[in-house]
Order: C-alpha cells, then structure tokens, then sequence
C-alpha cells in the first residue's frame, strides 16, 4: 500500500502536475486494482484519462496511433472493473450497488470504443463481456430499465 502511493507520488511533477505518461498510470491502476486500493484505482485511471481529454482539445492535434489508445481503454476497463467489484461488495445497498453498476457499464463501455480504436480485438470482446455483466442486471430491475435501455443504444 505504501509502495503505491510512493508511486503515485513519484508520477507527479514538482508543481503537482502529472507526468504525460498514460502507460504508467494505467498500470499504476491495475497494481492497485490487484490490491483492492480502489482511490488509488479511481485517482490514477482519472489522471490517464484526463491526459487523453488534454490530448484531444489540442487543435490540429494528430490523431492517435492504434497503440497509443491501449492505455486509455486499459484505464476505462480498470475504472469500470474497480466500480463493479464495489457494486457487487457484499451488504451493499440496492440503490447504490445500481448506481455503481450503471457507472461501471458506462466505463465498459467506452473501454469498448477504445479498445476498437486500439486494434485489440481480444480487448474488445473482454470490456463487452464485463460490460454486459453489469447491464443486464440493470436491464432486469424495472427502476434502472430505461437508462439500460438508453445506454446499450449508444
């Protein structure tokens, strides 16, 4: 625990910004991910993603190699996975376990579109599968129909 957040220390500049490196917050995420550190996962998948959001408000930006979406889709699949495992925590209230599924299938499924961008077919098959873990329950709880319904259109 410790070494993960010397980690996440030493990814940071001395102003406090974060290193443009989506690789090495991605696996920063799945390491803590592996250890059940599920602020480290949320924090660490934000920061990758925000630097592909930096990324795309550049005008006239190139646009992004296969290989450099890899990172982006590992972030959005770790950030649904941590919110899935929190959703299926046991005692886990009804209303809140929907929540975090809804925002799990939300990250599965930009994890998906990424994945696809990525030229990762085994990826893509794997965010689809964790995705419909999530919505289908969702999809069966007549309070969280509709917004399935409207998510799986997208």
């Amino acid at each position: 625990a410790e070494a993960l957040d010397a980690v996440l220390g030493a990814l940071s500049l001395p102003d406090g910004a974060p290193l443009r490196l989506p690789e090495l917050w991605a696996q920063l995420a799945e390491r803590a991910l592996a250890m059940a550190r599920m602020p480290v996962v949320v924090r660490a998948c934000g920061v990758c993603l925000s630097l592909l959001k930096q990324r795309q408000d550049v005008p006239g930006a190139p646009a992004l190699a296969p290989s450099e979406w890899r990172p982006f889709a590992q972030a959005e699949w770790l950030h649904g996975a941590a919110l899935g495992q929190l959703a299926g925590a046991k005692g886990q209230a009804a209303e809140l376990s929907a929540q975090l599924r809804t925002q799990a299938a939300a990250h599965l499924a930009t994890a998906t579109e990424y994945s696809l961008h990525a030229h990762a077919p085994v990826h893509v098959a794997r965010c689809a599968s964790a995705f419909w873990a999530h919505a289908l329950p969702l999809a069966r709880d007549g309070a969280t129909r509709a917004a399935t319904a409207t998510m799986t259109r997208a």
